[in-house]
């Protein structure tokens, strides 16, 4: 009789886990959807594949682009160069195209997805009774399925955006690109859970993590619709980008943002020079606005060292616990701090092809520099932990030291069962 219950629980986690996929998928096209309408996308296109788009983006997939220089130029028929016009000698492939390529995780996007796979699954889990094969079938579906979706769905990511009157832009997913990146995704979120079922700890920071991300992407949306629609369409698709670019730049980690392939000549060039986002260049500007990101991430940071040292048990000298405690912090910090700066990072490069001959590619990028990221990671992470661990251990020592005197000083009086009576004091011993 144990052969059919086992079955049947591990075909309820197959069910479970497609489900669970399924939702996922749908919330992240949702969410892509409710951006791209508050920033108006109704008016160049359709929002459905532009929203198929977003999420192959959001998974780590590319989308290629593509246009014809002739369909902007259809006006130039019928003016001075004959019956047909130049369109009519020419043809628009003939006379040239673009085609480029976008690279950017809208993590708005990116983390609506992951929310639901995590919390989907840790509630299932709590409900399923210590069932540990449905469990693991549950996780192993989702893991198949939800790549799947992402992969199928990104073959419907195709189509064209409408850029002024007469010209414009294609636009198509790649459906294996997105299928990897849809892998990564999910075996993140997978291993997120694992970490939230198996250590106290993670459950803290996440849980402190996560509320500091829901609270300002809310407060951005909620800001953003203040300032406009568009605006808060921005803040949905991308607040948490903006929150972990700030966050870096907290940390002393330089962002740049420019344009690149243009030559000299071009006067364009010297129009756009590259933005340097750091503090230092923050700071250069007379204000004080640039010591608010960095208030943040300690204030932060430190808020979780103090978690971490309270939910981390264990013997020893109180030297070495805070020791382990900071190495532990520095260690996590500086594999977050580069990963997080590497997915906020944003690339367009577009190539123009004139009579059959390559003009460049010209790109928009806003990047950072991972290794410098990893090291304030690590040196942040380190004190953030070291401190929060130094802070923890004081404040219990006090309130141990409190108990013991609370204690001694009960002891040295018999306080009877029933309480003093009226006009008695208590007795010394």
């Amino acid at each position: 009789m144990a052969q059919p219950t086992t079955t049947t629980g591990v075909a309820r986690g197959v069910a479970g886990g497609l489900a669970v996929a399924v939702l996922a998928v749908v919330t992240m096209v949702a969410v892509a959807a409710l951006g791209l309408s508050l920033l108006g996308a109704t008016a160049v296109g359709s929002v459905w594949p532009m929203s198929v788009a977003l999420v192959a983006l959001a998974t780590g997939g590319p989308v290629g682009l593509s246009g014809a220089l002739g369909s902007g130029l259809g006006g130039l028929g019928g003016r001075g160069f004959g019956a047909g016009g130049l369109g009519g000698l020419i043809s628009a492939q003939r006379l040239g195209g673009l085609d480029g390529t976008v690279r950017g995780m809208p993590l708005g996007v990116t983390a609506a997805g992951i929310a639901v796979i995590v919390v989907t699954l840790e509630v299932l889990r709590r409900r399923g009774g210590g069932d540990r094969r449905g469990g693991v079938a549950r996780a192993a579906s989702v893991g198949v399925f939800f790549p799947l979706l992402v992969g199928v769905l990104a073959l419907a990511g195709r189509g064209t955006i409408g850029i002024g009157d007469r010209a414009t832009v294609g636009y198509r997913t790649e459906a294996a690109s997105a299928f990897v990146g849809a892998c990564v995704v999910v075996l993140a979120a997978l291993g997120l859970c694992w970490l939230l079922s198996r250590y106290a700890v993670a459950r803290g920071v996440v849980a402190v993590v996560s509320t500091i991300m829901l609270a300002g992407t809310v407060l951005g949306c909620l800001v953003a619709l203040w300032a406009g629609a568009r605006v808060a369409g921005v803040a949905l698709l991308a607040a948490p980008n903006v929150l972990v670019i700030a966050a870096a730049i907290g940390m002393g980690v330089s962002f740049s943002a420019g344009v690149t392939g243009l030559p000299a000549s071009v006067p364009l060039s010297s129009r756009l020079p590259a933005i340097d986002l750091s503090e230092r260049a923050l700071a250069g500007s007379g204000r004080h606005g640039h010591l608010v990101p960095t208030l943040i991430v300690v204030l932060v940071l430190l808020a979780v060292g103090v978690l971490v040292a309270a939910r981390t048990r264990g013997a020893g000298r109180p030297l070495c616990r805070i020791g382990l405690i900071a190495v532990w912090f520095g260690a996590v910090m500086a594999v977050v701090a580069p990963v997080g700066t590497a997915l906020a990072a944003i690339s367009v490069q577009a190539g123009i092809t004139v009579l059959g001959f390559r003009l460049g590619v010209v790109g928009i990028a806003v990047h950072a520099v991972t290794a410098r990221a990893a090291v304030a990671g690590l040196v942040y992470g380190g004190a953030a932990g070291g401190l929060g661990g130094a802070l923890w251990l004081g404040v219990t020592r006090l309130g141990t030291a409190g108990h013991g005197a609370a204690g001694y000083g009960a002891a040295r009086y018999r306080i009877p069962k029933r309480g003093w009576s009226h006009g008695t004091a208590p007795r010394r011993r």
